[in-house]
């Protein structure tokens, strides 16, 4: 997990202005450093429906019940896609990260750094969790989100 922590009273502007490619130049930037660290902890869960997005990517006859075509799964032109729900879950404490969405889970160990620096976040931050393992998924961001109150 990366935490973006924008100066004091710079928060709205960093995340107004954060795109992939902005968020991929702080990570590059990001060197490793022995931290204790002072996080609070924090969990969310959301679920929302992903029919308009994905429709507005390209697949919009999937979702029209007169134009769909799923024959290949059933031999009949008799299915079409009513809904797709996305559901997540991050929760942040001492033992560490846990995060899913649908049915998969990531486990993150502690980070065994001896510190030379303190960092207390005691106000509003973005934290990535991306894929580590080697390989063309490496850097994949698989959780973005926000905390605006850490002291709650």
């Amino acid at each position: 997990m990366d935490i973006v922590v924008p100066d004091a009273g710079k928060f709205d502007d960093i995340e107004n202005s954060l795109d992939a490619q902005e968020l991929d130049q702080i990570l590059q930037e990001m060197q490793p450093v022995g931290l204790q660290l002072a996080l609070p902890k924090f969990r969310f869960s959301t679920s929302f429906d992903l029919g308009d997005r994905l429709a507005e990517l390209g697949m919009p006859d999937a979702f029209n019940p007169d134009l769909a075509d799923f024959s290949g799964m059933t031999g009949k032109r008799d299915l079409f896609i009513a809904k797709v729900l996305h559901q997540a879950f991050v929760a942040v404490d001492e033992k560490g990260t846990e995060a899913a969405a649908a049915t998969s889970v990531i486990m993150a160990p502690s980070s065994a750094l001896i510190p030379d620096k303190t960092l207390i976040i005691d106000r509003p931050f973005i934290f990535v969790i991306r894929n580590l393992s080697r390989g063309p998924e490496s850097g994949q961001i698989l959780f973005l989100g926000r905390v605006l109150d850490p002291g709650k």
